[in-house]
């Protein structure tokens, strides 16, 4: 097995306040597929019921194209697989909807079933320093924050060829330290352990099986089960589901019954739907209209036949796709067909079976909020009030085509169309006019410093021959690098967007300041006291402290130090709304910042002056965009604290 290891710092960056539909202070993540307990449950609340493609949509960022898989949340970070026929590809998004980078990981995409899948089926899973995704080719990556490859391992190279009809689509899981797969197909069936830093295999458990055909074809995921000191594994497919110790992955359990050996044996039973784990029971799905089985988690040996660890079975109406959810006492399960079943989860007796919308379902149901949401796969996302009754709350269409699963984060819903991703939250449910028009303010010419103030060291004099600091040409502000001082916008901003690419000298100290006053020479009148410098420095490969690139100098150390080295061109993106700032450099994160929130900027302003930083040092200026936002987000008391100009 190749692999191998990069070693990398990771500061996470922390989301304190949603730009609109929704706060995402302490939201709760959605690591990977089904969740932060692999249950399809969310504790997050203030969710929508109703959305159109005007009306409670924050955001819709297109796609390269279709996928089953679904994005998994972390932070303010959204990973996501696709594909753009042959590639498999890797996406990381942030939670604005913007595309921080895309990766291709391998080729050789296949469509399944016509319309219904592709080799982008398994979900990504992260644990907020790196992110892991397969495909159904079997190749398995880590990449780290920065979209870096860390290791790689093509699971058919190491363990076989797959022989599985419509590729291997089960999603691993992540816990510690560990990814625990299952590979079932007709050439071998195991079950594996993998070191999630390097790739590497910790152990591997041949799983047995009497089943034949395409019963030995699995498309379930893993999942585990823990309740107070007990965790285990449970991998489903074979016509069985199985129990293993995480030490060895040796066998606690087994259980049959899925597929009938003494009657007339289904030689096409696949099971896709996989197993959810709840305290004390864990529900087992099967495929084609078959049993629902309910067993007891401290069950042992083959319980095939043991009807004391059986809590409780039904022989039919099976979801055939989308997994079991279990919540509060209940038990749902979705059919393939849109029939919503609802049992009580100590007694499997139904409370319910109707109908939500009639068409294919594939993608999970999700709990959040009081509701469940079942999608299908025309778009049409149903929302059920959870409970021992049925009630319909709301159909909702997007008019594309889903077979994902719904992730939950931030008071938000992200629902991943074959077209699009979107970002759903509550909006005050009013319809969404199409937002006005913002265009690109006009701040730089190309040829002078129209508009521009310089501060400070204005020349170099050299005996007769006085050169100026600041000079603009060729579509570029130049800075000659003496003295100190600024060049600052002649009049001030409130909530805008801003970006410029600069180039440094070597030993190169600047910066970009924001909220600042008038600088008239005392310390108090520089960006770095009265409101910020952003710090730009020649520090490529440093790590990030509140001195170093992408720093809120002397306040607040960057996330990360993506700065390229002197004589490279840089990109630097700067967004301020109301009190909140946001810093990327060359496409990645450095600042998320509520300075409301932050005792020792609290008191600073929400408005000011933009200006570009003499220290002495060359640097060069160009591509500077500035576009002016509503000023919504804030209050008119707000623009400055009270006492300053």
């Amino acid at each position: 097995m190749s692999y191998s290891i990069r070693v990398r710092i990771w500061f996470p960056c922390v989301v304190l306040l949603g730009l609109t539909g929704g706060s995402l202070a302490q939201a709760e993540d959605w690591p990977q597929w089904r969740g932060p307990r692999l249950d399809g449950t969310s504790t997050e609340t203030n969710l929508p019921e109703v959305w159109a493609k005007n009306k409670n949509v924050v955001w819709r960022t297109p796609l390269p194209g279709p996928a089953g898989s679904t994005p998994v949340i972390v932070g303010n970070r959204i990973f996501l697989t696709s594909a753009r026929d042959p590639d498999l590809l890797l996406l990381c998004l942030d939670t604005s909807g913007k595309q921080l980078w895309e990766r291709k990981v391998t080729s050789g995409d296949q469509t399944v079933r016509g319309d219904e899948g592709n080799y982008a089926s398994p979900s990504p899973m992260s644990d907020g320093k790196h992110v892991w995704c397969m495909f159904g080719n079997g190749i398995l990556t880590a990449f780290d924050f920065d979209g870096h490859e860390v290791w790689r391992v093509d699971l058919q190279q190491v363990y076989g060829k797959f022989s599985i009809q419509f590729g291997m689509a089960s999603t691993p899981v992540l816990d510690g330290d560990r990814l625990y797969l299952q590979l079932l197909n007709s050439n071998y069936a195991l079950v594996l352990a993998l070191d999630k830093a390097t790739g590497k295999e910790i152990w591997r458990q041949k799983r047995e099986s009497d089943a034949r055909d395409e019963c030995e074809h699995s498309y379930a995921s893993p999942t585990l089960y823990h309740s107070g000191n007990e965790k285990y594994l449970l991998t489903h497919g074979g016509d069985y589901i199985v129990a293993h110790r995480l030490s060895d992955g040796s066998e606690i359990w087994r259980c049959g019954g899925l597929n009938s050996k003494a009657g007339k044996y289904n030689p096409t039973l696949r099971f896709v739907a996989s197993p959810v784990a709840a305290p004390g029971l864990i529900v087992v799905p099967s495929a084609k209209n078959g049993p629902v089985l309910g067993i007891d988690p401290a069950a042992q040996g083959n319980i095939t036949k043991e009807a004391r660890w059986h809590l409780w079975s039904r022989a039919d109406n099976t979801p055939d796709v989308p997994s079991p959810l279990v919540h509060d006492g209940l038990v749902y399960l979705c059919r393939e067909n849109g029939v919503l079943l609802c049992l009580d989860a100590k007694t499997g007796e139904q409370l319910y079976m109707e109908r939500c919308h009639s068409h294919r379902h594939r993608a999970s149901p999700v709990y959040a909020d009081g509701k469940l949401y079942l999608t299908a796969r025309d778009g049409v996302v149903t929302v059920v009030q959870a409970g021992r009754s049925f009630k319909i709350l709301a159909s909702n269409d997007l008019g594309e085509a889903v077979s994902s699963s719904p992730a939950i984060s931030g008071s938000r819903i992200y629902l991943r169309s074959y077209d699009a991703l979107y970002a759903i939250a509550n909006t005050n449910n009013v319809a969404l006019a199409e937002p006005p028009a913002v265009a690109e303010t006009p701040i730089f010419n190309g040829r002078d410093l129209s508009g521009w103030v310089v501060e400070g060291t204005k020349e170099i004099k050299d005996d007769s021959k006085h050169t100026p600091i600041w000079s603009a040409a060729d579509g570029s502000i130049h800075c000659a690098g003496s003295g100190y001082g600024f060049l600052r916008l002649d009049r001030q901003l409130t909530d805008f967007r801003f970006s410029v690419e600069y180039q440094m000298s070597k030993g190169c100290n600047s910066g970009i300041g924001i909220r600042g006053t008038k600088f008239t020479g005392p310390a108090e009148t520089r960006p770095s006291f009265y409101g910020y410098e952003i710090q730009i420095l020649d520090d490529a490969g440093k790590k990030p402290d509140d001195h170093s690139s992408g720093s809120l100098y002397r306040y607040l150390a960057a996330t990360a130090n993506p700065v390229k080295p002197a004589g490279e061109w840089n990109t630097m993106e700067v967004e301020c709304i109301g009190p909140r700032i946001r810093i990327s450099i060359n496409g990645q994160p450095v600042q998320d910042v509520d300075q409301s929130k932050v005792p020792a900027l609290a008191a600073k302003p929400v408005a000011g002056y933009l200006s570009l930083q003499n220290h002495g040092k060359r640097i060069e200026f160009r591509a500077l965009r500035l576009v002016e936002l509503p000023a919504a987000s804030q209050t008119a008391a707000a623009v400055a604290p009270a006492g300053r100009p």
